[in-house]
């Protein structure tokens, strides 16, 4: 129970730290484009909508321990702590590439979301 608390508190803090400022550091591959290539990016919207996803995805995390404690049952945690949280991120980094971007999305920014979520599943039967 610990460790999915943890994570919990993980993510939340993590809402906390992001700011547009830090982006260029703590997001993979933001501070390996270069700055035409930046300026594509509408970082303070992607940062806003990143940090709500974060909080979202804890209470998401939250709220499968609290349900898995309750009931005993596994699959809720698994459902709760794993499957939820990664298809709502994943979902929310596809929605933020379209919405706040003006880069073409290409069809690898699609399919290795979903090869991910494929593999976790796989991975966890």
């Amino acid at each position: 129970m610990e460790p999915i608390l943890i994570t919990s508190a993980l993510f939340f803090i993590m809402s906390f730290i992001l700011t547009p400022k830090t982006a260029k550091y703590l997001l993979a591959g933001y501070n390996t484009m270069s700055k035409e290539k930046q300026e594509l990016y509408d970082i303070k919207n992607i940062v806003r909508i990143l940090n709500n996803s974060l909080r979202i995805a804890a209470l998401i995390i939250l709220i499968g321990a609290a349900l898995y404690q309750w009931t005993g049952l596994e699959i809720i945690r698994d459902i709760f702590v794993m499957y939820l949280p990664l298809v709502f991120l994943l979902g929310v980094n596809i929605y933020t590439k379209k919405k706040y971007s003006t880069d073409p999305i290409k069809p690898f920014d699609i399919i290795i979301p979903i090869a991910v979520l494929i593999f976790v599943i796989l991975i966890t039967l």
